[in-house]
């Protein structure tokens, strides 16, 4: 997909696996750059993937888990709006 989209210069279709919540805020950057948090840790092993998949349920006490394991906010406001 990414060189066909190179190719021909026309967008990527992606395919919208996870689904969050309107009322919820997730960024990439702040976990990744942040939070040192490896794709795999949500995404599993994707490139062993025949189609990509939800691996982790992302559920509130999932996510809230994680940041009490890695020392990061709480705080309802930092993901809610």
């Amino acid at each position: 997909k990414i060189y066909k989209a190179m190719e021909t210069g026309k967008p990527i279709e992606w395919i919208r696996v996870h689904n969050l919540p309107d009322h919820s805020y997730f960024n990439h950057a702040q976990h990744v750059n942040a939070g040192k948090v490896q794709c795999e840790s949500c995404h599993g092993d994707v490139k062993t993937m025949d189609r990509i998949k939800q691996v982790q349920q992302l559920s509130m006490g999932w996510c809230i888990d994680c940041h009490r394991t890695q020392g990061a906010s709480d705080d309802c406001a930092v993901c809610h709006y």
